[in-house]
């Protein structure tokens, strides 16, 4: 068992049997750059071509996108409630409807995942985002509903996508585990990806110039073909040896109850479907779990914690001092580029170098003093140009110069990938093998609550400037 004391990170001597002991996942560190090892003796296929790495690089990419797209379309929600009281409220509405259910469903996911089949856990909220999104695109040229009705519609669908994407994402994270880390910080760099698809396309419309309703049914078009790309991803991740080996290996470890038959999953772990079975954990193993790994779990809710508190509801106060020049780019350009775009394409770098750089290591103390230390960041964007919408300022502008946001955006970008993915691949590590799915879908939980933390917190922030 793992034992993380106050003062250092040490190995202790748990109870585990010898077998369960023999059959921790291990780093292998020569095989395929970072290829964990099933001890003893069970050496992995290749992943030839990579290709399980990028379907779940792409598995990353159709769980954030269509929600980025959505949300980048907001120029066209704008005009669907022109006029009414929901045009300039339509999008704290929808941050409410989507935060909530995608918290509370990836709670929910660490205790009932392991009832419900993967493939009901992948397919069901794929189809059910797909299904969404079309209903999104057609709507944009019903327009005989009322605002209302149209407003409706409109958050339930928001409320179901999320909750689609909460467990989807918790079953993507949860079945990364088993593989060795680099697969989880695929699924880290896809949605980062994500978030830089949605920044460019919200540069290029503004550009552009375009009819937002045009605009907007160019969107959600988008957001299904992303859907249909993971979906096909997902049905292809079980036709490839390495996929097989990893998914099913685990299912051969004894059951984490002392009752096997509880479980319902043929001594050899593999279900007459071909699909990984269903596992039941007791309420002392979740535990158990959760004690190896809380480090990296609440290290990567403070992470997120951090960026969400500031971006993007204070880094988009923050205007360019030379605003007044009259220019495109310090008028209408700045915000969209220093904020959301330098933000994605910096996070993207920072988790894919945590896919080459594992520094520090799992059991470093430095990590959590990194991730604390990301504090810092609050008072610096406070202090820099940011003007609130409503209100005066209320503190002085320290850094009076447009280069400061933009070095603070890309170090914190950079910060929140690297130690965020870091995090999201150290859990499962920390873990024996039959636990690493619980591990990975208890850290997806975890960085899922920074982001409803954070995004509650960075009200108190944008008040206090």
């Amino acid at each position: 068992m793992l034992g993380w004391t106050a003062d250092s990170l040490t190995w202790d001597d748990g109870t585990q049997s010898e077998e369960s002991q023999a059959l921790i996942a291990v780093d292998g560190g020569a095989m395929d750059g970072m290829e964990d090892g099933l001890v003893p003796g069970a050496k992995p296929p290749k992943d030839r071509y990579n290709a399980v790495y990028i379907i779940f690089f792409m598995l990353g990419l159709g769980m954030l996108l269509p929600w980025n797209i959505f949300i980048t379309a907001n120029m066209y929600f704008r005009k669907r409630f022109i006029d009414s009281s929901y045009e300039d409220t339509f999008e704290n509405y929808f941050s409410v409807a989507s935060m909530v259910p995608n918290v509370v469903f990836q709670l929910l996911n660490i205790f009932v995942a392991h009832k419900v089949s993967l493939s009901l856990r992948m397919l069901v909220p794929l189809i059910t985002m797909l299904v969404c999104f079309i209903l999104t695109a057609v709507m944009v040229w019903v327009r005989s509903i009322s605002t209302t009705g149209f407003f409706l519609i409109t958050i339930f669908t928001v409320v179901i996508i999320n909750l689609a994407s909460a467990i989807m994402q918790g079953g993507s994270f949860g079945v990364a585990g088993k593989f060795p880390g680099r697969y989880t910080q695929a699924i880290m760099s896809g949605q980062a990806l994500a978030g830089v698809f949605s920044a460019l396309a919200s540069i290029l419309s503004l550009a552009a110039g375009g009819d937002p309703i045009h605009s907007g049914f160019g969107y959600f078009l988008t957001a299904v073909a992303a859907i249909l790309v993971a979906l096909a991803s997902y049905l292809l991740l079980n036709r490839f040896e390495y996929a097989r080996f990893y998914l099913y290996s685990t299912q051969e470890l004894p059951s984490l109850n002392a009752d096997e038959s509880s479980t319902g999953v043929p001594e050899t772990g593999v279900p007459e479907t071909g699909v990984p079975g269903i596992q039941v954990l007791s309420s002392s193993s979740y535990l158990q779990i959760f004690r190896k790994i809380w480090v990296p779990a609440v290290s990567v809710m403070y992470t997120f914690l951090v960026t969400l508190s500031i971006f993007p509801s204070v880094s988009s106060l923050i205007e360019s001092v030379s605003k007044s020049d009259g220019s495109k780019w310090t008028g209408e350009f700045f915000i969209p580029v220093t904020c959301f775009l330098f933000f994605n394409l910096s996070d993207l770098a920072g988790r894919i170098i945590a896919g080459a750089v594992q520094f520090p290591k799992e059991k470093s103390i430095l990590l959590p003093i990194l991730v604390l230390l990301r504090t810092g960041f609050m008072p610096l964007f406070m202090l820099c140009n940011a003007q609130p919408v409503e209100t005066a300022r209320h503190l002085p502008v320290v850094f009076n110069s447009d280069a400061f946001p933009i070095v603070f955006m890309v170090l914190m970008g950079v910060s929140n990938g690297y130690l965020g993915s870091l995090c999201m691949m150290y859990g499962p590590r920390l873990v024996a093998a039959e636990e690493a799915e619980t591990a990975g879908i208890t850290m997806s939980a975890f960085l899922t609550l920074g982001l409803g933390l954070g995004a509650a917190f960075s009200f108190a922030l944008t008040a206090s400037i």
